[in-house]
């Protein structure tokens, strides 16, 4: 799947980015608070303002204003790319990945504010179950791995399908 977005000169786009770490591995709140400013600071060199980085122990949060010039697929795969080796060397935790399946949300600026302070206290949000669903992708990671459901589908595209 793709989600490449392209800013233009001129323009704002903030981009709310969900990474799940892969099936076999996870990230605790040291690991969480370890990639904040690691990110944040190669960001930087890829000239990318990150707003705001969380997560809990199966996924990562990441918010940040999109530059002109480059698409959130070459952010994301550059920025993945690099807290692997980080994680995996500096920290040690030699199996890390990322999964293949990501989230991008475009987020609109009156809400980038209540949005960076929730990221940055996901973990927290999750340990007491405040969870939000809307940051949280919604159903997106249940969508992409759900099975076609026949049953799922309204009646006039289901006689459609069979005619």
């Amino acid at each position: 799947m793709s989600n490449s977005v392209l800013r233009t000169p001129g323009s704002q786009i903030f981009v709310h980015e969900l990474w799940w770490a892969d099936s076999e591995t996870s990230l605790d709140e040291a690991t969480i608070d370890s990639l904040r400013p690691y990110i944040t600071r190669y960001a930087q060199t890829l000239g990318v303002s990150v707003l705001a980085v969380g997560g809990a122990e199966d996924h990562l949060h990441l918010l940040y204003e999109l530059p002109s010039g480059k698409t959130s697929d070459e952010i994301t795969a550059e920025l993945q790319r690099a807290t692997m080796r980080y994680l995996r060397e500096t920290l040690r935790q030699r199996h890390f990945a990322w999964a293949d399946a990501s989230a991008v949300f475009s987020v609109a600026a009156p809400d980038v504010r209540d949005l960076a302070s929730y990221i940055s206290g996901n973990s927290t949000f999750h340990r007491e179950g405040g969870a939000i669903p809307e940051y949280e992708g919604g159903n997106f990671k249940d969508i992409e791995n759900a099975e076609d459901d026949e049953n799922d589908l309204p009646d006039w595209l289901r006689d459609a399908i069979e005619e």
